[in-house]
């Protein structure tokens, strides 16, 4: 069996295909990958064939423009232009994208699409062909209604009379999104309403943790919570002596991350850091791949360790916590580290794991990367590493989240 796994956004928006790719292969199903150019060699070092979309949706987002939107805060006059003009300048890219994709599809013929929520082509290649199609959304408050969440591209409980609302109004631009795909490869074949009708009948499964997020009873058959998944990222590396010095000489040491996550003052956020460490004497390592953070001289302090890039899966399972950006992924992993965590929110879906991580109990309510002050990030920063039961959590969840195993379960709602 050929299953193609198309995914089109940042890292952390391709990073689960390639976990459930893996899972994929041990069944002994050839997997082939169609991302973003950024992340060829993520797919390439789990030994898949990549076929890429092009470079350019990233490196718009590596733009001024791209920079105010993905990080310039919750709100302002500002980030809504920002997003606008994001808007704007990406319809061509989008336009280039389907092209690929239907390229892909047509040239591979697969058996079955696994497919990220911003990918257009396979719906209306399922219902041209009956090909078989899987949507895999690392969110939830995506498609189907979260009780108590609107949609999660607004992020906030606007009331029980509204959140219904906001997944109809998501759901018609996702449709309205796949018609750009309809008018040009399947033209007069399929209206908006016959879309808007399969996104909610097809099969979609949320790569998130049940002990992070419980699956609504009101959910339908084809929508499933299976677990949280991620690729070995252990391939080809290995810790410098340096680091492990490090490590050696401190305890309690935290990991500071921003992943792909960019913003419009990385020198300023990381200063702001580096003055709280320097008071506090809290150990830290920071990574400043992505480019979110920003290396600094630091020489004349010893409790300060700059990566470049750094395997989550090495380093979450040696630190004592982690401050990120919020994102799905590096949530999910951290606390399956056992990590005391906490959120830095740029946006997307961030402010939503923001508000898990606090609820579960696993870390502190984070800030927004656009309202960090020096006085509320330390003590926040302090109460992470001292409020021991933020830890002891953390623990308790990953002893949870080791029991979960979806392999069978999620093989078979693939492939059926």
């Amino acid at each position: 069996m050929k299953i193609l796994m198309l995914s089109i956004g940042s890292r952390g928006d391709c990073e689960p295909f390639l976990g459930v790719g893996e899972m994929l292969c041990s069944f002994g199903v050839e997997v082939i990958c169609a991302f973003p150019e950024q992340y060829r060699n993520l797919a390439e070092e789990s030994g898949f064939a990549f076929y890429s979309l092009g470079s350019e949706f990233i490196d718009l987002l590596d733009t001024d423009t791209g920079r105010e939107a993905m990080g310039g805060g919750q709100g302002g006059l500002k980030k809504i232009k920002a997003l606008i003009d994001l808007s704007k300048l990406s319809l061509p890219i989008q336009k280039r994208m389907i092209e690929r994709q239907y390229e892909i599809i047509m040239k591979l013929a697969p058996d079955c699409i696994v497919f990220h929520p911003k990918v257009t082509v396979p719906l209306p290649w399922h219902l041209k062909t009956g090909g078989k199609i899987a949507m895999l959304s690392p969110v939830p408050c995506m498609l189907h209604e979260v009780k108590g969440h609107s949609n999660v591209g607004i992020n906030k409980n606007l009331g029980s009379l509204i959140n219904p609302l906001t997944y109809k109004l998501a759901n018609s631009g996702t449709a309205s999104a796949v018609m750009m795909a309809v008018k040009k490869y399947f033209p007069n074949e399929f209206t908006k309403k016959e879309i808007l009708k399969e996104l909610l009948k097809m099969k979609i499964f949320y790569t998130v943790s049940p002990s992070l997020f419980k699956r609504p009873d009101k959910w339908p058959n084809n929508a499933m919570v299976a677990g949280f998944w991620e690729r070995d990222k252990m391939t080809g590396w290995e810790p410098s002596q340096d680091i492990l010095t490090f490590l050696d000489k401190h305890e309690k040491v935290i990991l500071i991350t921003f992943g792909s996550m960019v913003n419009p003052h990385p020198e300023k956020t990381t200063t702001l850091f580096l003055e709280i460490l320097k008071d506090t004497g809290i150990p830290a390592i920071i990574n400043i791949a992505g480019g979110g953070l920003q290396k600094i001289d630091t020489s004349k302090t010893n409790n300060i360790f700059w990566v470049d890039g750094i395997p989550y899966d090495w380093a979450f399972e040696r630190m004592y916590a982690v401050i990120h950006h919020g994102g799905a992924g590096t949530s999910h992993s951290a606390i399956r580290a056992g990590c005391a965590t906490m959120a830095i929110p740029h946006t997307a879906d961030q402010p939503l794991w923001d508000q898990v991580i606090a609820l579960s109990g696993a870390g502190p309510k984070g800030i927004p990367i656009a309202k960090l002050k020096r006085d509320i990030l330390k003590a926040k920063l302090l109460d992470l590493v001292n409020n021991d039961s933020y830890k002891l959590k953390a623990e308790e969840l990953a002893r949870e989240m080791s029991q979960e195993d979806y392999r069978e379960a999620l093989y078979q709602f693939i492939v059926s």
